[in-house]
């Protein structure tokens, strides 16, 4: 929230506004509106930038960590053994190569992210009507915590725009916190849960559904 001119607030003033007898009101209730008002974190509405500024805004430092600059390419079946291999280090319960080769026969919308000649990153997701179902987002175990995840994901969002898409859906494990924390920050809201929906050690784990909505 935010105020234009808080110093040049009054109460007097906002109260002959109001059209209310000063004299009849309590300094209960001036203390009370005081209060209210030096607790809010106002802002000023020039320091106020919409989501797509500030991730693109984002979006270029990372781009200027990396040289050569980051890229997304098509997936295709020669890839499906590197997959597999980069699946295998990030999760304990991953993709199979099955589950890959299907994907990319269904054409799934499958994307690559690579840098200095190396993959280091991929995404597979479904159009669903004008919805995105994200299947599968990863980043290297060893390149993680990087920003490579933030810009993949930006990516993501902007052809999403492009190509009209009003909504995208994923499922991510509630123990996966550096999953959530990304997809929350880019604006995800937990909106179901899927009970036992993922293979574990143990037990089954249940899936926390998140939903971004897309304005084109």
């Amino acid at each position: 929230m935010f105020c234009p001119n808080l110093s040049d607030f009054s109460f007097v003033e906002l109260l002959r506004e109001l059209n209310l007898n000063i004299d009849r009101v309590s300094l209960s209730v001036l203390a009370m509106l005081y209060q209210l008002i030096m607790k809010r974190n106002w802002r000023n509405p020039q320091e106020i930038h919409p989501l797509y500024v500030k991730n693109k805004v984002a979006q270029s430092s990372i781009e200027r960590k990396f040289d050569p600059p980051l890229t997304l390419r098509d997936l295709s079946e020669r890839d499906v053994p590197l997959l597999k291999q980069i699946e295998e280090k990030a999760y304990d319960f991953g993709w199979s190569e099955g589950n890959f080769v299907d994907a990319l026969n269904e054409n799934y919308i499958a994307k690559a992210l690579i840098n200095n000649s190396v993959m280091v990153g991929y995404y597979f997701w479904q159009k669903v009507l004008d919805e995105c179902h994200l299947l599968n987002f990863t980043i290297a175990s060893e390149r993680q915590r990087e920003g490579l995840g933030n810009w993949m994901l930006s990516q993501l969002l902007v052809s999403l725009r492009t190509k009209g898409i009003t909504a995208i859906y994923l499922e991510v494990r509630p123990s996966n916190d550096t999953a959530i924390s990304l997809y929350s920050k880019f604006g995800f809201s937990i909106i179901g849960r899927r009970k036992n929906y993922y293979p574990g050690k143990e037990s089954r784990e249940d899936a926390l559904v998140m939903k971004r909505t897309i304005l084109t």
